[in-house]
């Protein structure tokens, strides 16, 4: 199962699907397919490399298209029935910026991001280019600016307003909206550029819809307008203001006693409901949500919206019953730096991340319980790097160097030690553990100290330092008494917290050690590190007992509690799995799974 979504690097990313059982999303350089009614069914289509960008759905849901960012900047059509890849695009020299089937779902449009500046038109069934232009940049080809939307308009209309054999697209780049015309027979692309009839303004367009006849086009703005564009003649009409950070997303909605109605997300987290006559568009209702909306995807039928936000929340919306909404899933928008289980606790979890937040998670439902930030912090820049929970309490270290404690039940901060580690050039809680009597916690800090502190005092209890380095693992044994802790200087060291001082210390050959795991035996420790390796230690030997080589560096492990099973989690975006051999004790590898994660597992 699959927890997160592409909420701060995509738009217009997240789409339901017309059969009404399931939505489409991005997640890391995975599209996810996953039910509306079972919280535990999902589909995985891995096919890229990067983070997913943008994603389009087909107007009968039969394909899914996305786009990754970087160097590697493919398309990737997918069959929705199958859960299988149909072609692989890679034209584009750079990222994708946006995507859209025509309104028949016969061919695709991809736009580049202002590095690739190019538009190509795809038939989805031959796999073959059609037609492809230069996208044109504000000015004439000054500062090159990504394009903000690209959505599908039907077909170009003559002057009576009948259908013409060209298929009708628009875009929008800046202040420009353009409208396309691709004549796939021949071959050719052509745009056109809306003109303004509102004056001298200039406004930044970033959204774009059309009204089911395509007669209409609304476009939303940077200043917080939509924009009324008659496509008879190309100009704009009308403007309504409607929030107050640009509008981030658009949509046309059914709305019985109106002659149309507009849905718009704003980049303060508002959405909001403007109807009446295109011209005359006003203001009907307005939701304040959690965070700026990134996307906004209607239902078949148009009564239910499903809304997401830059927080990382999915919001399902009836738009005739506003302000009526409720949450439907919920997902970390930022990089996760730590996860644990409480102790005995099987079907919880705690995460922190980059996102500033700590999360409680609940597998029943995949849900997040809690999320947690730390109020009491002076100043409140930092992010959570490290986690450690009871059932009853929740300690996180931040990256500023402060840790926090709160209730594990009902998300309270109890208590904030402020510069708990803020030495010198290098600040920042590297990792966090709490005792399993919970009366003390073990921290460890970015230049190499290991410390103790009281809880019920906050008081600094032990304070040790023989790493020269961060320390990037610390594990408490099961006493509370003893610890290990491995670093960035290559060294494995174990502590005696009662008697202040270190009991024994290993060695890395090469690289720093980023983790380690302890066997039941209390006596093996599993370690990965920079040289691409996992090792076994005993730690009453000064030498290691095994070394399994992998392809990538490992990042995180953890071991069983029968120490039957060891995963692994490293900087290429694999898991591996290593299990018993026949040679004694010893391990070896099973299996590698290529997560389609863009980036290093981090925990």
């Amino acid at each position: 199962h699959a927890i997160g979504c592409n909420v701060r690097l995509a738009t217009d990313s997240v789409h339901l699907h017309p059969d009404g059982a399931s939505f489409v999303l991005p997640s890391g350089g995975t599209v996810v397919v996953e039910s509306l009614q079972d919280f535990h069914e999902q589909a995985f289509m891995a096919g890229h490399d990067d983070f997913i960008r943008c994603l389009a759905v087909s107007p009968t849901g039969g394909m899914y298209a996305s786009g990754q960012q970087g160097s590697n900047a493919d398309v990737c059509v997918w069959d929705s029935s199958s859960r299988s890849m149909i072609h692989r695009f890679q034209e584009h020299d750079s990222g994708i910026a946006c995507l859209a089937f025509t309104h028949d779902g016969a061919f695709l449009v991809s736009c580049g991001d202002a590095t690739d500046r190019r538009l190509f038109v795809w038939d989805v069934q031959a796999g073959t280019i059609v037609a492809h232009s230069e996208l044109p940049s504000p000015g004439g080809g000054g500062v090159a600016v990504t394009t903000g939307a690209v959505i599908a308009g039907g077909f170009v209309k003559n002057i009576k307003r009948r259908n013409m054999e060209e298929y009708q697209m628009a875009s929008c780049v800046g202040p420009l909206i353009h409208i396309w015309s691709i004549h796939a027979m021949r071959g050719e692309v052509s745009h056109a550029v809306v003109q303004s009839g509102l004056g001298k303004q200039i406004r930044e367009y970033t959204s774009l819809a059309f009204e089911p006849d395509y007669e209409w086009l609304y476009a939303g703005t940077t200043s917080g307008d939509v924009v009324t564009v008659l496509m008879k003649n190309r100009v704009t009409q009308a403007s309504v203001q409607v929030c107050s950070k640009g509008v981030t997303a658009l949509k046309v909605v059914p709305m019985h006693g109106y002659e149309t109605a507009v849905v718009a997300g704003g980049g303060d987290g508002s959405l909001t409901l403007v109807a009446g006559a295109p011209t005359s568009l006003v203001y009907i209702k307005q939701i304040m949500l959690d965070g700026p909306v990134t996307s906004i995807s209607v239902s078949l039928d148009g009564l239910d919206l499903l809304v997401t936000t830059g927080a990382g929340s999915l919001f399902r919306v009836p738009p005739e019953n506003l302000p009526s909404f409720s949450v439907f899933r919920q997902t970390s928008p930022g990089a996760v730096t730590s996860v644990c289980f409480p102790f005995g606790v099987s079907d919880q979890f705690c995460t922190g991340g980059q996102d500033g937040l700590v999360s409680m998670w609940d597998l029943n439902d995949y849900s997040a319980r809690l999320r947690l930030v730390d109020r009491r912090g002076a100043g409140g820049v930092g992010f959570p790097t490290s986690v450690s929970s009871s059932p009853e309490m929740c300690i996180a270290g931040y990256s500023d160097g402060r840790i926090s404690a709160f209730e594990s039940d009902h998300g309270n901060t109890l208590w904030t030690i402020e510069s708990a580690h803020r030495t010198g050039k290098c600040s920042g809680v590297s990792q966090v553990v709490l005792a399993s009597n919970m009366r003390f916690v073990l921290s460890a800090g970015e230049e190499g100290e290991i410390r103790v502190w009281e809880t019920r005092q906050r008081e600094l209890v032990t304070h040790m330092k023989e790493h020269s380095g961060r320390v990037n693992q610390a594990v408490l044994f099961p006493n509370d008494q003893y610890a290990v802790t491995v670093g960035r200087d290559r060294s494995i060291l174990t502590w005696d917290l009662r008697q202040e001082r270190r009991l024994t210390s290993h060695r890395g050959r090469h690289g720093g050690v980023n983790c380690i795991s302890v066997m039941s035996d209390q006596t093996t420790v599993v370690t990965g590190s920079q040289e691409k390796a996992v090792v076994f230690w005993d730690l009453r030997q000064p030498e290691p007992i095994q070394a399994i080589k992998v392809d990538e560096e490992v990042v995180c492990c953890a071991v069983t509690q029968d120490d039957s099973f060891l995963a692994t989690g490293g900087t290429e975006g694999k898991v591996e799995a290593m299990g018993p051999s026949d040679q004694g004790h010893a391990m070896q590898m099973l299996w590698a799974l290529q997560t389609g994660e863009s980036d290093d597992i981090q925990c």
